[in-house]
């Protein structure tokens, strides 16, 4: 093995399992769950956390693209996979031949996929997508009938599922959350358009039950029904119907930004619940404190080891565990007077006697040009800015306030260091974005480096096979 970057993506595989389980544990028995792994897994590697979610018993693996279905399968998992976001009739033959179950909504697509399956003697099977508010992809519950009539003909067509996407599900997708405050800034006050979102979710779990009563008219049985991705799991237990999908929750992250108080009760219920889930807190928010924000749960029948939804702007907390810890290691270390510019474009000035370490990584390794003069990092457990403009394969922080550093010490830029921690949340608030964005920028020439018991397991790297 070659020697690895000094800058790379630490995924703790025990932390993703120890999330899996947790989710898991919001859900009663019957409820499956689709482990979504599309994009590499969010940035962090499709291949082996795909292999955790199996061991953790998921019962479907959810890709966005044939491509990404086809990589797994040719790790040898054999798992059943659904493509999230559908193929083309080109690819129709391809899905067939990797045994991938395919998101539906285009006749077009079904015939292409019925006559693939006819050629090999086997069966497609498809997830019939509703279109409940998102106005992407999928039928409009007035188009359903029509469309299923085209299906009689199919008889290598099998209709697995029938499904949704909600619009309104996480406020982070609607622009709507507040940016996370830095250490030194007061709280923010609640998130804008909240309760709007919500009545907007509870209008799209109407139209989707709305639809569902239609099945049995055009001769379609017991389908796997599923619509809730993260901010659903935790908002509306109602929508968990017979499969949820969640994607960042996996991978240790709420779907809208938290207050400090949250995080702490979060923080708080990990060290009190173990792992046995968030069924036995009740009518109590994470940390077991009581919450005059906590109602009724509106579906007990459907979801009866649900906690009550809040009636607070924010989701409730899981004692969730990061998966990436994104680090590097300080290049160099240069000494400047005031007055010396770092970096391109003469951004930055120092105003003093300055030590300005050089770290081996840019925005060509996802860390964004436009954390330049913004974002902060973590040396031996302080903060330390970065300073003048993020180049390429290189940036500059400045460590003049933390003493004792040479060559090769370790930076942490996503993750804990000490009692200090750079989250996913912080980076995206100071990008305007949100954090799936910021783990899947993170290029493949960073490479990958999984853990398990805190101790090396294997690496994935630009050369490795």
């Amino acid at each position: 093995m070659i020697p690895l970057r000094a800058t790379r993506a630490e995924i703790n595989l025990e932390a993703f399992a120890h999330n899996l389980r947790q989710v898991k544990g919001r859900l009663p028995g019957e409820v499956g769950l689709l482990a979504v792994v599309k994009a590499d897994a969010y940035g962090h590697g499709a291949c082996e956390l795909a292999r955790v979610a199996v061991e953790e018993g998921v019962k479907m693996l959810g890709v966005a693209t044939l491509e990404e279905g086809i990589e797994l399968r040719q790790e040898g998992i054999v798992a059943p996979i659904l493509i999230l976001s559908g193929i083309t009739r080109e690819q129709a033959e391809g899905a067939v031949a990797h045994d991938l179950s395919v998101v539906l909504y285009s006749l077009k697509v079904a015939e292409a996929l019925d006559r693939a399956a006819w050629n090999r003697g086997s069966q497609a099977r498809v997830h019939v997508k509703v279109d409940t508010g998102m106005g992407r992809l999928g039928l409009f519950p007035e188009e359903m009938g029509r469309f299923f009539e085209g299906l009689k003909g199919l008889k290598h067509l099998a209709v697995e599922g029938v499904m949704t996407h909600f619009a309104a599900c996480s406020g982070a997708e609607q622009g709507e959350v507040r940016a996370e405050a830095p250490p030194h800034a007061a709280t923010s006050g609640p998130i804008q358009g909240e309760p709007k979102r919500k009545e907007g979710l509870k209008e799209s779990i109407e139209r989707f039950r709305e639809a569902l009563l239609q099945l049995p008219a055009y001769g379609i049985g017991t389908p796997l029904v599923h619509a809730a991705s993260s901010a659903a799991i935790l908002d509306f237990p109602e929508a968990a119907f017979d499969m949820v999908r969640p994607g960042i929750l996996l991978y240790g992250c709420t779907p809208s930004p938290l207050t400090r108080e949250e995080k702490e009760r979060g923080s708080k219920g990990a060290g009190e619940q173990g792992s046995g889930g968030a069924g036995e807190q009740g009518s109590r928010r994470s940390g077991g404190q009581e919450s005059s924000a906590v109602g009724e749960n509106p579906c007990p029948s459907l979801y009866p080891n649900a906690p009550p939804p809040l009636r607070s702007s924010a989701p409730l907390p899981l004692p969730l565990e990061p998966v990436l810890t994104l680090k590097t290691r300080i290049h160099c270390i240069k000494r400047f007077p005031p007055g010396s510019s770092i970096g391109y474009g003469q951004t930055y000035f120092t105003t003093r006697e300055s030590r300005i370490a050089v770290l081996p990584l840019g925005y060509a390794d996802g860390y964004s040009r436009s954390l330049s003069n913004r974002a902060s990092v973590l040396v031996k457990g302080k903060r330390a800015p970065v300073v003048g403009r993020i180049s390429m394969d290189l940036c500059t922080i400045d460590v003049t306030e933390i003493p004792g550093l040479e060559e090769g010490e370790e930076v942490v830029l996503l993750g804990r260091q000490g009692e200090e921690e750079i989250t996913a949340w912080e980076l995206a608030s100071l990008q305007g974005t949100i954090p799936y964005e910021v783990f899947t920028a993170i290029g493949k020439r960073v490479p990958r480096v999984y853990l398990r018991g805190g101790a090396y397991y294997k690496a994935r790297y630009l050369g490795s096979s």
